[in-house]
């Protein structure tokens, strides 16, 4: 299909006009880099790691357990 008749459906489908300079030589849109992406992803595994929170809430329990005497219990 060429670049001519990509522009008349569009036209007569959506009902605006589009050049075709913007169409064709507008840049495609750019993605974060790929160091970026990964430090953002590093830094939400880190934070919503299941592991972590688990031994978080082992050590509040074992604190509050500890607090209420079970430290004194076998």
């Amino acid at each position: 299909m060429h670049v001519s008749e990509i522009i008349d459906r569009i036209q007569a489908h959506f009902g605006v006009s589009v050049d075709r300079e913007s169409l064709v030589s507008s840049p495609p849109a750019r993605r974060p880099a790929q160091s970026n992406r990964s430090n953002i992803n590093k830094a939400a595994v880190k934070q919503k790691n299941l592991s972590r929170s688990f031994v978080q809430m082992g050590k509040q329990l074992r604190a509050e357990l500890d607090q209420a005497g079970g430290r004194d219990k076998p």
